[in-house]
């Protein structure tokens, strides 16, 4: 039985490149967001401490307004941080769009594949029990004759 050739499996795989490369590019950006969360976090994890040891920074009102403008400066960070995610977020959401779309353009092309597949061995079988019928006919004309 002869293998069966797919006609556009050097389109199936521009495809399956493709929709890698979307991937990839999905995790970089996922990466990104995931990353500025962990920031967002530390940052309020350490405006929580400072509150909780405000006594570190010196005793009355110096050391007041020292954790204070340091307690300012990291909600500064914290809001940049998530005007950051939230661009990242829409980038993701972006490439997240794109890698869908090239990933059901492979699919298709797969399911295509597998559907010829499939026809391909249906027809192969047919043939094949066409020939064992042509044999076994031919060998009951022999012993007959």
């Amino acid at each position: 039985m002869r293998r069966f050739r797919f006609g556009l499996e050097k389109v199936l795989k521009l495809r399956m490149y493709g929709e890698r490369e979307w991937e990839l590019k999905l995790a970089e950006v996922t990466g990104e967001c995931n990353r500025l969360r962990r920031v967002i976090e530390d940052t309020e994890a350490e405006k929580r401490a400072v509150r909780m040891r405000r006594l570190e920074f010196g005793e009355g009102i110096e050391g007041w307004r020292i954790a204070e403008l340091y307690v300012q400066r990291l909600s500064g960070r914290s809001a940049r941080a998530e005007a950051e995610l939230e661009a990242a977020e829409r980038r993701r959401a972006e490439v997240q769009q794109r890698y869908l779309e090239a990933s059901r353009k492979r699919k298709v092309l797969e399911n295509l594949k597998e559907r010829k597949a499939g026809e391909y061995r249906r027809i192969q079988l047919q043939d094949e029990i066409k020939t064992i019928d042509d044999i076994n006919t031919g060998r009951s004309a022999v012993r007959r004759g």
